[in-house]
């Protein structure tokens, strides 16, 4: 009966067609798994790097791919790749260590020369793991918090010239920023609410609390916003995995926030009720 009854309820059972739409729609690919041809390039800081690429061709033998990923290499401005696994990517070596520049636009010009049916379906991804440098591109997309650019020919004009520029300096994990703006605010809101049980003023008192509890609740948007911001393998987006527990330093530093947020607005309400009952007795 009580089935019956929420399957007659109208936005519940729009709801029940809607849902479904929504996770089939989030669960669809990108380009960075449809298209024809893909490059992916992996760099590191130690002067090596990897490379993958999907091309259409059913007939293809090992020597072809590999033929196919030293033109690619070349015209990106890289090293001649070695195959060291039949499986996995081909490595590269005497990469710079300081910075390097990739010709997106060139590499692009070459697929079109190879692939010409596939000039309009072409995905290229250039990333940098997070901890040992950033990549900047022109006319790509910024993926991953900064450690990788994609480019996609379907969404874009013949007219583009994309380029790559990665460099390798040691970067701060990008919720580091929001735990220190939640470790301040919690600092202020604690110091607020200390201040306000010693100060004598009805006004002042109230709002040295009022600050405490803002405090609280900026603690918590901090925290909603580290976990929000939450990622972990950027394959989805890049056709590449890595920085698998990049994600979970998020989390962590959500963690913290939500129980300093927590801590700050308990105490306000602790204190502001210990106000009332101080008011209350001097008027009495």
């Amino acid at each position: 009966m009580a089935l019956s009854t929420l399957a007659n309820v109208p936005w519940l059972r729009r709801g029940l067609f809607v849902v479904p739409l929504l996770l089939l729609a989030a669960a669809c690919d990108g380009p960075a798994q449809y298209a024809a041809v893909q490059v992916n390039v992996l760099l590191f800081d130690d002067g090596t790097g990897e490379l993958s690429l999907l091309v259409p061709g059913n007939d293809l033998d090992e020597d072809d791919v590999e033929e196919f990923a030293r033109s690619f290499a070349d015209a990106l401005g890289l090293p001649e790749p070695e195959v060291v696994s039949e499986t996995g990517p081909l490595v590269l070596t005497g990469i710079p260590t300081d910075s390097v520049e990739l010709d997106v636009t060139n590499l692009l010009t070459t697929v079109a020369a190879l692939f010409p049916e596939s000039a309009d379906s072409t995905f290229v991804s250039v990333c940098v793991p997070h901890g040992m440098g950033r990549i900047d591109g022109r006319q790509m997309a910024s993926e991953h918090h900064g450690s990788c650019v994609t480019f996609f020919s379907g969404a874009s004009g013949s007219d583009a010239r994309p380029s790559a520029v990665a460099r390798f300096e040691h970067q701060w994990h990008p919720a580091s920023t929001t735990l220190v703006l939640a470790i301040a605010t919690f600092v202020l809101g604690a110091a607020a609410i200390l201040a306000s049980a010693r100060i004598r003023s009805a006004k002042a008192s109230t709002a040295a609390t009022l600050v405490g509890a803002v405090a609280g609740f900026t603690c918590l948007v901090l925290g909603w916003r580290s976990f929000s911001s939450s990622v972990g393998d950027p394959y989805f987006a890049t056709g590449l995995s890595f920085d698998e527990s990049m994600g979970a330093w998020f989390v962590r530093v959500a963690l913290v926030s939500f129980v300093m947020g927590c801590v700050l607005i308990v105490s306000s309400l602790i204190e502001s009720r210990r106000q009332r009952r101080r008011a209350r007795t001097s008027v009495g």
